[in-house]
């Protein structure tokens, strides 16, 4: 019995005790980063009190509350506390629309007069950038991207220039032609004039090169050297090639600027077989004054005793070589340093080379042999890099670099470097079938979709 006794007298004693344990939040701060337009949600657990709480944010004056001392924000945008009344935990969720750096306080009540406020912080990161240039594709006629402006976007609605060259149609709003990748839909589509000097691409285009190269190519880890031909013959920048790094030729679309080759190349996965006689190289060249006092390479592929090689030459000419076969070097020509220029050149049927600058054939010389097949890769900037071959380097500017597989024309020689001068006076106008160069407008929704949590959540 006085066992009993003693029992009675404690056990209200114990639950007196609990019942004063002060309510406690007990999540840590700061809480775990948010990204921008991605769902979030993190839990607010509290302890103590009668277990169940009336949760709120609050805005006590800075310096008012030691639990809450600010300065406060707020939550950002997007985010709220929530949860069911008389929950144990909250939650902060659920998609935030505004980056930056967020201190907010949080209040638990038991709603039994015991009350607890506790300080946050939250960092809200920009949303990830979609690279615009690498997502826009073609995919009616044979059509070429010459240009994407701006390159990239975020989260929302923008107005994206994508300059085409070639032949495609039925541009409009839905249209499978226009594809942008996951996550991106189009809300409208119209079709502008021809850009200035777009014209280029589309000549060179139409005279079917095995390659074509704009080196306009966005900056990337690694920087991909994009192929607009039907080849799809990629390249991948090396060191001491800077993308973006010099302004191009007036033909260049925005950003206008291409690649600045300082002792570094453009290499490729494999060679590039032209044939033995009847092939075409061209390229607008801004060379340093260092690029015309010595062999160098504009492009190659070959190990040194076979395939070909064409560049420039001391004294500021051009050379052109079939390796182990012969050096074709003019001897009457002197190209101009730190200034852009159309160069070129024909190994015809004969084995004879024909160059070109600006679209004019300024010297031919003779020759008998034909070039060996190549056994080393593709290589732009300088002698392909068989075994001992990593000299003959260019330095300078390179933009439009094309190869064909076959002898062209002087008249296409000269088509080409007119139509990069040409400027479009009248704007074409929009039909269902465009043939050359124009500027598509496109206005994007940018969206991101993710899980919405079930648990406390933003509306």
């Amino acid at each position: 019995m006085r066992l009993a006794a003693k029992l009675f007298i404690f056990l209200p004693c114990v639950a007196a005790m609990f019942a004063q344990i002060p309510v406690t939040i007990n999540t840590a701060s700061p809480l775990p980063p948010a990204t921008n337009f991605q769902g979030y949600s993190q839990p607010i657990i509290a302890t103590g009190g009668g277990g169940s709480y009336l949760w709120s944010e609050v805005r006590p004056a800075s310096g008012t509350d030691p639990n809450c001392p600010g300065p406060l924000t707020g939550l950002p945008p997007g985010l709220t506390v929530s949860a069911s009344a008389q929950a144990a935990s909250a939650s902060v969720g659920i998609r935030p629309i505004s980056s930056g750096d967020w201190t907010f306080c949080v209040q638990a009540d038991d709603n039994a007069g015991s009350v607890a406020r506790k300080q946050f912080q939250l960092r809200v990161n920009a949303e990830p950038i979609v690279n615009l240039a690498n997502t826009v594709t073609v995919a009616a006629g044979t059509p070429a991207i010459t240009g994407v402006n701006p390159n990239t976007g975020r989260q929302g609605t923008n107005n994206l220039n994508v300059a085409i060259a070639g032949q495609f149609t039925n541009w409009a709003q839905g249209s499978t032609t226009v594809n942008l990748g996951a996550g991106i839909t189009v809300n409208s589509v119209t079709v502008g004039g021809q850009p200035a000097g777009a014209g280029f691409a589309s000549q060179v285009l139409a005279d079917n090169p095995k390659g074509f190269w704009f080196l306009n190519d966005v900056p990337g880890t690694p920087t991909t050297a994009i192929d607009s031909s039907v080849s799809a013959f990629n390249g991948t920048y090396g060191p001491g090639v800077t993308a973006h790094g010099i302004a191009g030729p007036s033909w260049v679309p925005p950003s206008g600027l291409v690649a600045n080759f300082t002792g570094g190349t453009i290499s490729f996965p494999s060679l590039l077989n032209l044939g033995s006689s009847g092939y075409t190289i061209e390229a607008w060249i801004n060379p340093s004054l260092s690029s015309l006092t010595q062999t160098t390479r504009i492009v190659a592929s070959g190990s040194g005793l076979n395939g070909y090689g064409f560049g420039t030459a001391a004294g500021g000419g051009l050379v052109f070589t079939s390796f182990s076969r012969q050096d074709y070097v003019t001897t009457g020509l002197t190209l101009l340093p730190n200034q852009w220029q159309y160069v070129g050149v024909v190994l015809d049927a004969s084995s004879d080379a024909h160059f070109y600058v600006n679209g004019s054939l300024v010297e031919s010389v003779a020759g008998a042999l034909a070039t060996l097949a190549p056994t080393g890769n593709f290589t732009i900037g300088n002698q392909s890099p068989g075994v001992g071959h990593t000299d003959e380097i260019f330095t300078g500017g390179l933009a439009g670099i094309s190869v064909y597989d076959s002898a062209l024309t002087s008249a296409q020689i000269l088509g080409q470097y007119n139509a990069a001068q040409a400027v479009s006076a009248t704007p074409e106008p929009v039909t269902t079938m465009l043939i050359g160069s124009s500027l598509l407008f496109l206005t994007l929704l940018l969206v991101r979709h993710r899980k919405r949590e079930n648990r406390g959540s933003a509306k």
